[in-house]
Formats: structure tokens, sequence, C-alpha cells
């Protein structure tokens, strides 16, 4: 997990550091990290890592983005741009799910179930926060004339 984050995080930044953007780029890297956030938070709630709750709250915000998909694509945009606080409800999540694993083992177990709670509760809430301002500028938008 931790590597697989790790790698989104440098794939990233070399795409804006060398400034290789494309359109498939922009759909793609956002549902990557969508799906691997849906695949890890699943499995760390069948395990009992998590509470159904948590998977709950964030399955609502992304119901809430494939909602506006519509919306969007009427203004002749592919997808909103991806924003700071998105990047970071991004990073705290992918850095809280590993943490949170790793709260069963018994020599780091404490410390990194208290990281991983604060890293997972704090992405929530920014991933949250990014998805109202997403909403927000979806509604802002207007179409071509």
């Amino acid at each position: 997990l931790a590597v697989a984050g790790a790698s989104d995080w440098v794939d990233g930044y070399l795409a804006r550091r060398l400034d290789q953007r494309s359109e498939l780029g922009v759909i793609l890297d956002p549902l990557a990290d969508r799906l691997y956030i849906a695949a890890t938070l699943l499995g760390l709630a069948l395990r009992d890592l998590i509470p159904w709750w948590l998977l709950g709250v964030l399955v609502a915000r992304e119901l809430l983005l494939v909602a506006l998909l519509p919306r969007i694509r009427r203004t002749g945009r592919l997808a909103l741009p991806v924003t700071y606080v998105g990047k970071s409800a991004t990073f705290c999540l992918l850095w809280g799910f590993p943490l949170l694993l790793l709260g069963g083992q018994p020599t780091i177990g404490t410390t990194a179930l208290a990281f991983g709670w604060a890293f997972a509760l704090w992405g929530t809430y920014l991933y949250w926060w990014a998805g109202i301002r997403y909403a927000q500028l979806a509604f802002a938008l207007r179409a071509p004339a």
C-alpha cells in the first residue's frame, strides 16, 4: 500500500515537473486514485480494520462527484481541475490506510494505529471539503454558447 501511494505521488510530481500532461492522464490518474482507495477501503472494512461507516462516508463523496459528471460534461470539460485540497486528501488517505494496516503489528501497532487514524480522518475531512469545492465549481461552470 505504501509503495503504491508513493509511486502515485512520484508519477504526479514527475508529470507536473516535466510538463507531461494529456487528456487521458487527466481522466485516468484520479480514476486510478479512486480505485486504489476503494479497493483498500473495502479490504480494510472486510478485515474489520476500519468501520463500515468510514467506507460509507467516502463512497458517498464519490457518488456526489459521479452525479456531477453530466453537468461537467455539458460544459465541454472531461473533468474538473485537481485542487491542492484534493491532492492533500488523497495524500492523507494513501498514508493513513497502510498505517491502519500496520496497526495490528505488535511492535509498532499502537503508534501506527494512532497516526493511521489521524491521517485517515483528516484525509476524509479534506476529501469531503474538496468534493464540496468541486461541486461548487461544477455549478459555477457555464456551457459554451
